[in-house]
């Protein structure tokens, strides 16, 4: 072959231009068989593909390249690039494809443009990029910089694995740089890697799934389930518009790091609508890999159901969610919820901290909770802060527990605001409904065990402040009165009483301390507990009598 004006594509170690292949670029000629006749040579020679700037018709068929495996290639796409399928019809193609993808292959975008002319009616079963491990094993894969508008499935597809299994020894992906428009499945999907998945600064905005999903599960699709987890997962810079599904979902990964997450979450998924983050495959238990060791952090979303969503499905241990606010939220804020199983045997671990809800409007539903917890061995809850809610929390059938420091504003119904039933090792610090509140009752307490009380509550905000039965094993004080009564001038003698009401005390009080303070100086008198308030016997005549008391009670929780 003669060197042509396109490049100097023959010179020893020079790149290959897609043009000395017959490519032209100007978005008419159908290119797809120059450029797979340029990656087919890239590919053989082990050769740096470039594509200049330029228009490229990939035709109705899109490009597809198959090797057996593909090593030590990359395509470089010059600024100004797109690659164009103008397919009209019901079943769309891949519009970039490789079958075969192995080791040591870089796919550098530079703002290349992967478009379809037509937008597809409905959601279809091939993917705008699709790179498939097919018989190879895949390892340090990388793709960045790359638009991607109304794939008819995922936007970027990244598979390891033969047809029909799983493979093993699939390490290092990076995906980055990445925007996705109007796709009809996911924006970026990764699955049936062993270790080494990146996915940073991606866009994905009006997805018909997920903006980014990270996956050893197939089911009924396709591959078996892989039956070891995706380890050392960094996600980061994720930027979720009009989710549908969720920003990021996970299935069979640990030791993952997910920050940086932010967005819209629309309204319309199941009957619950979008998250932030899921570890579930829409209520199905058949992945048997467990989900482990996530930590969640600087999550800033807006609508939607909630921050995170778990219910029913794979095992979830080890999960720490930090730094997270949602706002305009219209369902659940956070939900680890199973009921089939025994305490502890899907969900254990789970720290939550430094979290904000707010909901768009308060629904009035007593069912409708933020943060919903069930069956889960090891819950913490610290920093959590809801607004404009019909409640604040439930935690059920949960064991060793800790909630401390959660406030609510503007929230308010005719339930409860804190509901804990049958918990074991329930630990109870600072909860607070301040006085915009509304609701009727503070703390729902039924057949808790083990209950201890670490600090006081603050329950303004609602007009019966505990409802109990059931409980047992608790210590500790969750409300304090300090207050100053004036009585006025008293006659001594054998046994006088003062009686004092204080409707959120009772008999079960744990501690009052009193003094007396009159005109005649400091008197001390023999306090005790009556129902509904407290009691004290004084045998001194005394005037300008004033009684300053601190109460510490359980409120006979």
């Amino acid at each position: 072959m003669a060197l042509n004006k396109a490049s100097n594509s023959m010179i020893e170690g020079a790149p290959v231009n897609v043009k000395d292949f017959g490519a032209v670029g100007d978005g008419v000629t159908d290119d797809s068989s120059a450029i797979v006749s340029a990656i087919t040579y890239a590919d053989t020679n082990r050769k740096r593909l470039v594509f200049p700037a330029g228009v490229y018709s990939v035709g109705n068929s899109g490009i597809t390249y198959s090797a057996t495996s593909i090593d030590n290639l990359e395509i470089y796409f010059e600024a100004g690039v797109e690659l164009t399928c103008p397919y009209s019809g019901g079943s769309y193609p891949f519009l970039f494809y490789f079958s075969g993808v192995g080791a040591n292959v870089k796919i550098i975008g530079n703002g290349t443009r992967l478009t379809y002319s037509n937008t597809p009616a409905s959601r279809g079963t091939n993917h705008a990029m699709y790179l498939f491990g097919n018989n190879a094993t895949i390892t340090n894969l990388e793709v960045s910089g790359f638009v991607i508008t109304d794939s008819p499935n995922f936007g970027v597809a990244v598979y390891a694995g033969p047809t029909g299994g799983v493979s093993s020894g699939n390490k290092d992906v990076t995906i980055k740089d990445i925007e996705v428009i109007d796709c009809k499945g996911d924006g970026v999907h990764v699955e049936n890697f062993d270790s080494g998945v990146v996915i940073d600064n991606i866009i994905v905005d009006n997805p018909g799934d997920d903006s980014v999903a990270i996956s050893n599960y197939v089911g009924s699709s396709g591959a078996a389930t892989k039956s070891s987890a995706t380890t050392d997962v960094f996600v980061s810079r994720i930027h979720g518009r009009d989710t549908y599904s969720s920003i990021v979902r996970l299935l069979g990964v640990q030791r993952a790091s997910i920050t940086a997450l932010s967005g819209t979450l629309g309204n319309a998924f199941g009957s619950v609508g979008a998250s932030a983050i899921s570890c579930d495959s829409s209520g199905s238990s058949d992945y048997t890999v467990a989900n482990s060791d996530i930590i969640a952090s600087d999550i800033n979303v807006s609508g939607g159901a909630g921050i995170f969503y778990y219910e029913g499905g794979g095992v979830l241990t080890g999960l720490k969610i930090t730094d997270a606010i949602q706002k305009q939220g219209s369902n659940y804020g956070i939900r680890l919820l199973q009921s089939a199983s025994a305490v502890g045997t899907k969900i254990n671990n789970v720290v939550i901290e430094n979290v904000h809800i707010e909901r768009a409007s308060n629904s009035g539903t007593v069912g409708d909770r933020p943060l919903w917890a069930q069956k889960v061995r090891s819950l913490k809850v610290n920093e959590l802060k809801v607004v404009n809610a019909p409640s604040v929390m439930r935690i059920d059938e949960c064991e060793r527990v800790d909630i401390d420091n959660v406030q609510a504003d503007s929230s308010g119904s005719t339930g409860t605001a804190f509901d804990f039933v049958t918990n074991s090792s329930l630990r109870l610090g600072r909860l607070v409904l301040d006085g915009s509140c509304t609701f009727a009752t503070g703390v729902t307490a039924t057949s808790n065990t083990n209950v201890w009380h670490t600090a006081l509550w603050g329950l303004t905000g609602s007009t019966s402040k505990l409802s109990r039965s059931g409980n047992t094993g608790v210590r500790g004080a969750c409300q304090r009165v300090e207050a100053s009564v004036y009585v006025g001038n008293v006659t001594g003698g054998t046994n006088q009483l003062f009686s004092f009401s204080e409707n959120m005390f009772t008999a079960a009080s744990y501690q009052i301390q009193t003094s007396l303070l009159s005109d005649n100086g400091l008197r001390w008198g023999t306090t005790g507990l009556a129902a509904g308030g407290f009691y004290i016997l004084y045998t001194d005549t005394m005037t300008g009598v004033r009684v300053n008391y601190v109460a510490e009670t359980n409120v006979g929780f």
